[in-house]
């Protein structure tokens, strides 16, 4: 048996999230980034790991800008990651920062981002067209109810030097 569930994106779980998603809000940058809505329009990338740095670069591309906003004062990205995003000229890191709501215009799009400092609770306001989500998945294997045996993540555990699964 072949088990291939995939995985789904996780997203912040703020309350106005599901509304902008297909307006702004997207969990892939390589799916979404060069559409026509997001070109040459500011973009942020919330994360801090290399998943993260990756989609922003690709985004780069498209973009005008792109703001890697990140809770913490350091990236989890391996250090070639973190140093191609720092000398990317077109990548500015907002450090300690997260989400504290999405602001749309009177069409329901996405065109402001309210941040709030993690160190001080300041709140700013970031102008942006895009905001692509990547801050890790969430296996799809809660379905198999301890059938297999799963990490602490729930992906699925295989037996060494194979793709084999162990029964739990």
């Amino acid at each position: 048996i072949i088990v291939a569930t995939g995985a789904r994106a996780n997203y912040l779980g703020l309350e106005s999230e599901d509304r902008f998603k297909n307006r702004g809000v997207s969990a892939c940058a390589v799916c979404d980034g060069a559409l026509p809505r997001f070109r040459n329009q500011p973009l942020v990338v919330i994360g801090g790991g290399d998943t993260a740095v990756e989609e922003g670069t690709y985004l780069t591309a498209f973009a005008s800008r792109v703001y890697l906003i990140h809770r913490r004062d350091e990236l989890r990205a391996s250090k070639i990651m973190q140093q191609r995003a720092i000398d990317n000229e077109k990548i500015e890191i907002a450090w300690n920062r997260t989400i504290d709501e999405y602001v749309a215009d009177e069409n329901g799009n996405l065109v402001t981002l309210r941040l709030k400092d993690t160190t001080n609770g300041d709140i700013s306001e970031l102008p942006v067209t895009g905001c692509f989500i990547a801050i890790g998945h969430t296996p799809n294997t809660q379905f198999l109810k301890g059938a297999l045996k799963t990490d602490e993540n729930g992906y699925l555990i295989t037996a060494a030097d194979s793709t084999a699964t162990k029964v739990a």
